[in-house]
């Protein structure tokens, strides 16, 4: 059997996994038909395999990292301590194909990476083999794979088992022999549970097996686009993970989230750094609230302290005495409001981010330094058209006024002015109205602005029964407003239908 018929047979394997595994990195359905003929393939390439005089170590390793990691995501075994294989296989959901010149094979898994040729030489070193070393093209391979994948799963095993002619039925009359000769090799299973492949007394004895062609397939109808609009999550693990399962029913989902991510529940830095990461995919996107305002303001004031020098500190005693008092402000602002578990996860950002990394919740590392400089560039506010309805969104309330000044301004440009004093600035006040008016103490604010002719979608103010739709239209000067804080509902943007996706759910404690 060839190395690039090997890894063929691995990418089928990759691209099932990415398909099926939820967000804990088991399958769905780990009893069925797939699973079991993946598992009992691995299982006969790699008795093949054994009979050869050398097999190269990178392949070993790949077909061991995705033997075991398939057995743990079907209850079948346990992760090996060292297997990076989700780790890769979550990141790679996301990426695109670039240029071949670009791709380099990972050592620790065996699979492509695209990252830029200087990276992976200073990371993995000169050993690291090229993506031609291995294969000999599985590009067109893997298009015709995909074009197979577009049919559901029963369709699948139809076009596996039934159709004569098919072109697969090759694979199929392969898996059925190999799944009669070792489904009761257990020990060939406990043998692959160690973490090294045997590559003593191995020759080539498959060359026979022929690459499958594919014919094209109508991939099925694509869903359209929906958006859906959600706030204050306030580090409820639970109610995101509602989310992220609502939005496997359809690829095309986005999601407009209106702040606070964090403090009160304690996962507020994790579930950041997972929004972060679906708003690089242009899957999301954030507008700061208050607690994201503490946050901020807390760890770059604290920053910019510790790297000014002693004569720029001297020579700025004005600057040093507010980002002092800015830093102590916010400190204390978390602290009494909820915001201990983020003052705890941003001190131990490092081990939150590897946690996040070894459970496949993200899949790139992040600095700290990446996620607020992230975090304090994102508007405080927008504009938008969604299926014909105008639609103004912010954390506490939309301030026309300051989006016309700025609709870019956000928390770094807020910190600038607090930095040098101007707090009672104009602008600075109407930047509060963003993050914190509420109408039932609105004399504690510059008078606002509404945005003519938009639904206006704000969070920040609990609502008890839900979100009230009653006025929900886009037909007069005073188009509605629509409070979106609440604990059973999210509200989608695309027909202006209420989801109650939160009923029943608790507050996290995973």
């Amino acid at each position: 059997m060839k190395n690039s018929q090997v890894l063929e047979v691995l990418d089928s394997i990759d691209e099932f996994l990415k398909n099926n595994l939820n967000d804990y990195n088991k399958l769905n359905n780990p009893k069925g038909t797939f699973p079991t003929m993946y598992i009992d393939t691995l299982e006969s390439i790699m008795q093949e395999l054994n009979k050869r005089d050398f097999v190269e170590e990178i392949i070993n390793q790949r077909i061991l990292c995705t033997y075991n990691a398939l057995l743990y995501a079907s209850d079948q075994g346990n992760l090996m301590e060292d297997n990076d294989y989700f780790n890769w296989i979550n990141y790679n959901k996301y990426i695109k194909t670039i240029d071949e010149d670009q791709l380099y094979y990972d050592v620790r898994t065996g699979h492509s990476c695209p990252f830029e040729v200087s990276f992976i030489k200073k990371e993995l070193g000169d050993n690291n083999p090229s993506i031609g070393t291995l294969i000999d093209s599985v590009e067109e391979v893997q298009q015709q794979y995909d074009s197979f994948l577009a049919y559901d799963e029963k369709q699948q095993n139809t076009q596996l088992a039934v159709k004569k002619n098919n072109p697969f039925k090759w694979v199929f009359d392969k898996i059925a022999k190999f799944i009669n000769k070792f489904k009761s090799n257990k020990e060939l299973k406990q043998m692959y549970n160690t973490k090294h492949i045997d590559n003593t007394n191995i020759h080539n004895t498959l060359d026979s097996i022929k690459v499958p062609y594919t014919p094209t397939v109508t991939p099925s109808k694509e869903q359209p686009e929906q958006v859906i609009a959600i706030s204050d999550l306030h580090g409820d693990m639970n109610k995101w993970n509602a989310i992220k399962q609502y939005m496997k029913t359809n690829p095309n989902m986005k999601l407009v989230i209106l702040g606070d991510a964090m403090d009160r529940g304690d996962y507020g830095l994790e579930i950041l750094l997972q929004i972060k990461e679906l708003s690089d995919q242009g899957k999301a996107k954030y507008l700061p609230g208050n607690h994201d305002s503490f946050a901020y303001n807390y760890v770059q004031s604290k920053t910019i302290l510790d790297n000014l020098s002693d004569q720029q500190k001297s020579s700025n005693p004005d600057l040093v005495l507010n980002l002092e008092n800015i830093k102590n402000i916010n400190y204390n602002t978390l602290s009494y409001n909820g915001g201990e578990p983020t003052i705890n996860s941003l001190e131990n950002f490092d081990a939150v981010v590897q946690k996040e990394l070894n459970s496949g919740h993200i899949y790139k590392n992040i600095t700290k330094e990446e996620l607020m400089n992230w975090l304090g560039s994102q508007p405080i506010q927008e504009k938008t058209n969604i299926a014909g309805t105008n639609y103004a969104l912010a954390h506490a309330w939309f301030d026309d006024e300051l989006y016309n000044y700025d609709k870019d301004f956000n928390l770094n440009k807020a910190l600038s002015l607090e930095a040098q004093g101007q707090t009672q600035d104009y602008i600075y006040k109407k930047f509060t109205n963003v993050m914190w008016y509420r109408e039932e103490n609105k004399d504690d604010f510059l008078p606002v602005n509404f945005p003519t002719g938009y639904n206006m979608i704000i969070g920040h103010t609990p609502q008890k029964d839900g979100i009230n739709l009653t006025n929900f239209y886009d037909s007069s000067e005073y188009a509605a407003i629509l409070y979106i804080d609440n604990e059973s509902s999210v509200l989608d943007l695309t027909n202006g239908t209420n989801i109650p996706l939160f009923e029943g759910t608790t507050h996290s404690d995973r």
